[in-house]
C-alpha cells in the first residue's frame, strides 16, 4: 500500500476542516432565520411560529401592550379555543387572544396573551 505524502495529508485536513466550518456556518445561520422573529415570517409559517417565541419576546415585550398593538404585530388570532390542557383553565374569548404557535410531539401548541382593561397583562403557552 502506498503511504501518503505529508503535504498531500495535511491539505486533506486542511479541506475537511473548511468543509466543516461550512457546514457549521450554514447550520448557524439557519438556526438563527429560523429563531428570529418577523411579521412576515410569522404570518406565513404558524407551526414554526414556536421557534420565534424567544425573540418574539425580547424584541417586542407583549405585556403592557394593548390588543390593538398586539394585533397589528401578529396579525388576528387564531383559534377562539379557550380551554387548555397544561394550565386546566378556561381563558374567556373577550379578554384573550390565542395564537397557533406550532406542534409539541402530537399537542397542539397555543400562546395565550390575557388582557386586561385592553393592556396585555400575561403570557402563556398551552397545549390542547
Amino acid at each position: 500500500m502506498k503511504e501518503t505524502k505529508p503535504a498531500a495529508r495535511r491539505q486533506l485536513w486542511i479541506s475537511a476542516l473548511f468543509i466543516l466550518m461550512g457546514i457549521a456556518v450554514f447550520m448557524l445561520v439557519f438556526y438563527l432565520y429560523r429563531h428570529t422573529f418577523s411579521r412576515q415570517r410569522w404570518l406565513a409559517d404558524p407551526p414554526y411560529r414556536r421557534y420565534m417565541l424567544a425573540d418574539l419576546e425580547r424584541r417586542h415585550p407583549l405585556v403592557g401592550m394593548s390588543m390593538e398593538e398586539v394585533s397589528a404585530l401578529l396579525g388576528g388570532e387564531d383559534s377562539s379555543q379557550s380551554s387548555f390542557k397544561l394550565s386546566g383553565k378556561t381563558y374567556p374569548p373577550e379578554t384573550t387572544l390565542v395564537y397557533y404557535v406550532g406542534t409539541d410531539r402530537l399537542e397542539e401548541m397555543w400562546l395565550i396573551l390575557s388582557f386586561e382593561d385592553g393592556i396585555c397583562t400575561a403570557i402563556t403557552v398551552d397545549v390542547t
